[in-house]
């Protein structure tokens, strides 16, 4: 498998920027104190994650569609139907979201 080395350009004007430090006081991405030196080119991760409320009409359960790309080339392609069946738009995206999470942690062990 052949990786595209360069990056997705993100705007920062994409995603608006708000003040939780009212919520999260203290909170800092904390390092390792043994993790290793980064060594050769940072790679980038980027997931799209989708999911359809309640789309099968007999059991009403919804789908879930996820793609991750490692810079620029589609590494992980996931459809199928959830295993459970949720009331809400919010509760299928979120369980979509959960799996792709579990996904990318299972793969690179993020």
């Amino acid at each position: 498998m052949v990786f595209d080395n360069t990056y997705i350009q993100w705007k920062d004007s994409d995603f608006p920027s708000y003040d939780c430090s009212g919520f999260y006081r203290d909170v800092s991405d904390e390092i390792p104190p043994n993790a290793p030196i980064p060594r050769g080119s940072p790679v980038q991760i980027n997931a799209f994650v989708d999911a359809s409320h309640a789309r099968n009409k007999l059991n009403t359960r919804s789908h879930s569609g996820i793609l991750i790309y490692l810079n620029q080339s589609p590494t992980i392609w996931y459809s199928k139907s959830q295993k459970t069946i949720e009331t809400s738009t919010f509760g299928s995206e979120f369980v979509s979201l959960c799996l792709a999470t579990e996904l990318i942690k299972g793969n690179w062990g993020c």
